[in-house]
């Protein structure tokens, strides 16, 4: 989205959107028992998930993701990724429509995911 937000964008469909991406951050900072001192004075920390980044953290917060075009977003209710506040709070900001897939995950993988993932996207692209 950072990519794209000065360009004149139609209608977007997001699928399982990382829209707070310091929410993913602290997650994973959380979840490797990594509190911000200790990042911020060692740089970089590797962890399970991937290198924690204390420059990439510092980004992230000067750079706000700035969203304008017509969306529909997508989401599992399940996504371990992204939580359903952060993705609600971005719908209702920008004033995109949004899905939630009961018992969806962060990825549309299962045939039931990808079915409903269709179904979304055939309804969507309908619509431009």
């Amino acid at each position: 989205m950072h990519a794209l937000y000065d360009r004149e964008i139609e209608r977007a469909c997001l699928i399982s959107p990382i829209v707070d991406m310091e929410e993913l951050i602290a997650g994973m900072m959380a979840r490797a028992g990594v509190d911000e001192r200790v990042l911020e004075k060692c740089g970089a920390v590797p962890t399970d998930e991937g290198e924690l980044s204390w420059a990439y953290l510092s980004w992230v917060r000067a750079h706000p993701v700035v969203w304008r075009a017509k969306t529909a977003v997508l989401c599992g209710e399940r996504d371990a990724l992204q939580s359903s506040e952060a993705v609600r709070g971005f719908a209702g900001r920008v004033g995109a429509s949004l899905t939630v897939m009961p018992g969806g995950e962060h990825w549309f993988h299962t045939g039931e995911q990808l079915a409903f993932l269709d179904a979304w996207l055939k309804k969507e692209i309908s619509f431009m």
